[in-house]
């Protein structure tokens, strides 16, 4: 099976907003725009080089989009993970206060998101071959939305996921 689930490339270049990463300083927010564009530039080219339209990345994270984004604060402490939604930002603020207080070593970063991390979008044939990829020998896509559902199952009992596998039909 071949499926996509999305990349940088296929829209514009996105934008990093200081409203979306509160606990970044500027300088590390600075580091995230030039990493995200040099990520971007290289993807850009890699697809470039072999034919490859990154407009389906696009039409994938259409299928794929959440109603509303998502962002998540993450704490790393001593192996731990603790979350927070990000409308309880000021509580992660407050750990992060008194993790420095205590001069305790912790990790963080924010992870937002627009598309759902376990939904992937199946194109069929024809929608692959208007996007460029091309020198496909065998793709046995399922033949209706009752057998992707059934390889959905499959696939979910099979790696302990909840997956949603969207195709075109």
């Amino acid at each position: 099976m071949l499926g996509f689930h999305g990349g940088l490339t296929g829209s514009e270049l996105p934008r990093i907003r200081a409203s979306d990463y509160p606990l970044l300083s500027p300088s590390e927010l600075d580091l995230v725009r030039q990493q995200i564009s040099t990520l971007y530039d290289h993807e850009a080219a890699f697809f470039n080089s072999i034919g490859f339209n990154p407009a389906l990345l696009n039409e994938s994270l259409e299928r794929t989009k959440l109603a509303s984004p998502s962002h998540i604060i993450e704490i790393s402490v001593n192996g731990k993970l603790v979350q927070f939604p990000f409308d309880q930002q000021e509580q992660a603020q407050q750990l992060m206060r008194k993790l420095n207080a205590e001069h305790q070593s912790y990790n963080y970063h924010v992870i937002s998101s627009s598309v759902s991390p376990g939904k992937f979008y199946f194109p069929n044939l024809v929608t692959m071959k208007r996007y460029g990829i091309s020198g496909i020998k065998s793709y046995p896509y399922p033949e209706s939305l009752q057998m992707l559902e059934i390889a959905q199952t499959r696939l979910s009992k099979k790696e302990s996921l909840d997956l949603e596998l969207v195709g075109d039909f």
